[in-house]
């Protein structure tokens, strides 16, 4: 299903950015699962999301920003950035080749 869901990702808008992580790593006690950097429509992604949540029978919790937020948030280390960037992980996309 990772497949066919980041498919649909795609289609959302120009993401810089995708990284799965949380459930997908099955590591429950993660904050976030799904992990977004560009610029979107945050209509489609939330039904997009809310697709994969009727499909796992679960709620995906994820984070979307924009490409300026998140060079700002890593110039400045954020705790909740890092946290993501450190943890395992699986990296969608990278088109920012920083990680």
């Amino acid at each position: 299903y990772e497949k066919d869901f980041t498919k649909e990702l795609r289609k959302v808008g120009n993401i810089r950015i995708m990284i799965l992580t949380g459930l997908f790593m099955n590591d429950l006690e993660s904050d976030i699962d799904l992990f977004l950097v560009g610029s979107f429509n945050k209509v489609k992604l939330a039904k997009v999301v809310k697709d994969l949540e009727k499909d796992l029978v679960r709620e995906v919790n994820y984070a979307a920003m924009t490409e300026e937020e998140f060079r700002y948030r890593r110039e400045i280390a954020d705790i909740f950035l890092y946290k993501i960037i450190d943890n395992p992980k699986i990296v969608v996309i990278d088109e920012l080749e920083i990680l």
